[in-house]
């Protein structure tokens, strides 16, 4: 899921201990698995006969229990310590002792054994072991009566793999994860991914899963594949969410064959005296069904015998033609277009292209004058790569992409993807693209990158839509390097008793230079120790502070203010901002607020992940602050908000 902030002012609605991000509709179900009973503690038997017990040692676990049976004679089974077992009495067919402390039990019985001058004859030992928690395992599962942990057909409402699979049909996937754990549940919420030839289309998040209980999705629709092989890959605890007692069973991978039907089929419709496409491209042996949509009109052909279009009576809803030979066809509506080889009006064209024409491919391109495929600028409206990027910047990426087949366009949508550091932060869709043409985007924004390297990538064709030449050259990426600009200097200047401006924000490092246009004043600190101005001095001319930690000083002058913490008059104050933007939480218990802001609760963007206390009164959130910020994802994890965003 892709989505881009347009600012901070961003509401968003969470149900506490659940996702806040599903990336698929298809249907999250449960189950139960049958015929597993649900795991209890232990019960072991020790017998006795023949003045021995039998087995004379038994390790069990803390819980478990221990059955005594007596098989012949009288004897006691009683403890040699603080626990005295079944006691002193004979027991004359069993007796049984639960084990809840962990440690080493002998006993005896009494009248067939002896303590001295050490414990002899009839006796045994109980050693009671920790009792380990068994783990939780999430891994792909195959749910009773599947023929597989992931199917694939054409058909909503099955769980049967199809063997026949088209590049014009939609399919469907059921998919299925269990916890194969009797005891341990999984109370943290994890996410399962669906990938397509390694790219992430879908993903599902889980609610806590039970113990020996497993989830299903059915018929989640991956649209259409093209011809050939494709491994769909089901991905379960994609984050190590889940301590597992395997951490190498999450994923389960299935490789199936899309075919090429003998012919595909077309649409062109037709209404409002036009041809819709006008022109289409096919191949030799394709069908082109004509849907008529409004309107008395014909499919004919322009100077073609034979006709392979429809003829010259009226269509009331449609019609066929299939194409066998290569070339250009020509048709119009007799009745809405002139005469003549060339005819005006509503007209169309089909091009048939043999089976074996050339493909098209799309890649990245760099346009002449441009220094390269992906441009990284400071500003607006140039196609010059800049070298000298930094963090308290805005950059503007330029790209482009070129069909470089020069007789086949590609008419079928496809996405281009742009992505920083792995994360996929804008796409565009292109409808279509012509031959030997390109298409580019200009100036747009990224934001605010963080001090350091970045890899910034363009990925066209990311579903694989487009029938290509070249399936291993649709990406492009470069590193650029942001850096950190020098500590910068402000000024602040006063006179008439007023500091200008009375409020400025600057960033740890920076120096402020006060300035005195007239008149007897001071810049002093108001309860800051030591003053990071300029004492209680009168500033003749000027004078400047440079400020090394986050926070908000004020300030006065002590000739034309009052005294006190919150003075009055000639005031004024710095707000020190940490290098990387700075964020705040703010919450509220209905979307319509009031909104309360958490000063704890700030964010230094150049963090990844960032986890924040979450009230417990609200249930409405939003970040606010002097910049935009992409968010990729949001979560609950325990009683804190989890935020994952591109820094500024």
């Amino acid at each position: 899921m892709l989505f881009e902030a347009g600012g901070l002012d961003i509401v968003m609605r969470i149900r506490r201990a659940f996702s806040l991000l599903v990336a698929s509709t298809a249907c999250l179900g449960f189950g139960l698995l049958p015929g597993n009973p649900a795991a209890v503690a232990a019960t072991h038997t020790v017998q006795f006969r023949n003045f021995q017990f039998d087995p004379p040692t038994l390790t069990v676990k803390q819980g478990d229990t221990v059955v005594f049976e007596n098989q012949q004679g009288s004897h006691t089974v009683t403890g040699t310590g603080a626990d005295p077992l079944c006691g002193q009495g004979a027991i004359p067919t069993s007796c049984q002792v639960t084990f809840n402390t962990v440690g080493t039990f002998p006993y005896r019985c009494l009248f067939h054994s002896s303590v001295a001058p050490a414990l002899q004859g009839m006796v045994g030992t109980i050693i009671v072991e920790a009792a380990v928690q068994e783990k939780a395992n999430v891994t792909p599962f195959t749910p009773q009566g599947w023929p597989d942990k992931i199917v694939v057909s054409t058909t909503r409402g099955t769980q049967i793999n199809e063997s026949a699979l088209f590049a014009d049909q939609d399919l469907f996937i059921d998919w299925a994860v269990v916890n194969t754990s009797l005891v341990t549940g999984i109370t943290a919420a994890f996410e399962t991914y669906l990938f397509v030839d390694g790219l992430p289309l879908l993903f599902w998040t889980h609610e806590p899963l039970p113990p020996d209980t497993f989830h299903q999705v059915l018929d989640a629709n991956i649209g259409k594949l093209s011809a050939g092989n494709h491994t769909v890959r089901l991905w379960t605890d994609v984050k190590s969410q889940v301590d597992e007692s395997n951490e190498n069973d999450n994923q389960y991978d299935k490789v199936i064959t899309v075919q090429s039907r003998g012919g595909q089929r077309h649409s062109v419709k037709f209404r409002d005296f036009q041809f819709e496409p006008a022109s289409l491209t096919v191949k030799v042996g394709d069908i082109v069904v004509f849907e008529n949509l409004g309107g008395t009109h014909t499919v004919t052909g322009i100077s073609t015998v034979p006709d392979p279009f429809c003829g010259t009576g009226a269509i009331p809803a449609s019609c066929q033609a299939t194409f066998t030979t290569p070339g250009t066809f020509s048709y119009r509506c007799i009745f809405h277009s002139s005469a003549g080889p060339q005819p005006q009006g509503m007209v169309g064209t089909i091009i048939v292209q043999a089976a074996g024409a050339e493909k098209a491919n799309v890649t990245p391109f760099a346009p002449q004058g441009w220094p390269d495929k992906i441009v990284i600028s400071t500003r607006e409206g140039t196609q010059v790569d800049e070298t000298d990027l930094f963090s308290d910047q805005d950059l503007f990426i330029d790209w482009s992409v070129v069909n470089q087949s020069l007789t086949t366009g590609i008419n079928v949508p496809f996405q281009t993807y742009l992505f920083v550091d792995g994360i996929p932060l804008f796409f565009w869709t292109h409808d279509e693209l012509q031959p030997n043409t390109f298409h580019r985007i200009f100036d747009k924004n990224i934001g605010k990158l963080s001090v350091g390297d970045h890899t910034v990538r363009i990925w066209t064709d990311v579903t694989s839509q487009v029938d290509e030449s070249n399936e291993n050259d649709n990406e492009y990426q470069k590193v650029i390097t942001v850096k950190a600009r020098s500590a910068q200097t402000h000024k602040v200047q006063f006179r008439d008793f007023q500091f200008d401006p009375p409020a400025l924000t600057i960033k740890v490092g920076d120096t402020v230079v006060f300035e005195n246009l007239g008149g007897t004043h001071t810049v002093t600190g108001i309860g800051t120790v030591p003053d990071p101005f300029c004492g209680t001095g009168a500033i003749p001319t000027s004078c400047q502070a440079t400020f090394t930690a986050p926070g908000i000083y004020p300030f006065r002058c002590v000739f034309h203010s009052s005294a006190g913490p919150t003075p009055q008059g000639m005031v004024g104050a710095i707000t020190v901002e940490a290098q990387g933007s700075v964020l705040t939480l703010q919450s509220a218990a209905t979307v319509e607020g009031p909104f309360i802001t958490h000063p704890a609760a700030r964010i230094d963007v150049a963090a990844r992940i960032v986890r924040l206390s979450l009230p417990l009164a609200s249930r409405y959130f939003r970040l606010v602050g002097p910049n935009a910020v992409r968010i990729m994802s949001i979560r609950v994890v325990g009683t804190e908000l989890e935020f994952n965003f591109l820094p500024n």
